[in-house]
């Protein structure tokens, strides 16, 4: 298994931990969805599109 595969198995483990059905508590899963919120806006604005063009999405 890769460097990469096992980094990405890790945190995906770490996020059930935390937001997954028998998750750590609602605090802790507030403060992982305020944390994405922020990184995701702060993403969206390093990648925003001029207005009028279209942006494709890889797949």
């Amino acid at each position: 298994m890769g460097c990469c595969h096992r980094k990405q198995a890790n945190s995906g483990a770490i996020l059930e931990l935390i937001i997954g059905k028998h998750g750590v508590s609602p605090d802790a899963k507030r403060s992982m969805a305020s944390i994405l919120a922020e990184v995701l806006m702060d993403q969206n604005k390093t990648h925003a599109v001029p207005s009028g063009e279209k942006k494709l999405l890889a797949v």
